[in-house]
């Protein structure tokens, strides 16, 4: 048991061995070292727990600090959707298919009409319609 008992912590020990909350409350006869063994990793495992997730916040401390270093004060800026359309053209009308992609340079462009839009997508007119920006040849003039 002394050897079993070695490779874990003082507090873990004081918890195991403490004759009011310890492992002596929850056993009838002397535990076999199996039941040792489970009722010490049960001991230790919320402190193990607790050491990794202080070892994580550290580190998300540490990352946070290196980032807000790199960026000294000025406010990173994300993209917008109208910043890639200028930056990609390109790019964003292939992915729209209003040109051929570069892997197929022989498929002309594709324009659906808004019936099959709707079937493509299962969507209805009224959804189709609440897309921003959507031209206008798309809607129904009713």
């Amino acid at each position: 048991m002394a050897a079993l008992m070695a490779g874990y912590s003082e507090k873990v020990l004081r918890n195991i061995c403490n004759p009011a909350t310890g492992i002596a409350t929850k056993q009838k006869y002397l535990p076999s070292l199996f039941e040792l063994k489970q009722a010490l990793d049960e001991e230790a495992r919320p402190l193990l727990d607790n050491e990794a997730r202080q070892k994580r916040i550290a580190e998300q401390m540490r990352d946070r600090k290196e980032r807000e270093e790199m960026v000294k004060g000025e406010k990173i800026k994300y993209p917008t959707l109208e910043s890639m359309r200028a930056t990609y053209p390109d790019f964003m009308k292939r992915e729209l298919g209003i040109i051929p992609r570069d892997d197929d340079p022989e498929k002309e462009p594709v324009f659906l009409k808004p019936e099959d839009l709707m079937k493509k997508y299962n969507v209805t007119q009224k959804e189709l319609d609440a897309i921003p920006d959507a031209p206008d040849t798309w809607k129904k003039l009713g």
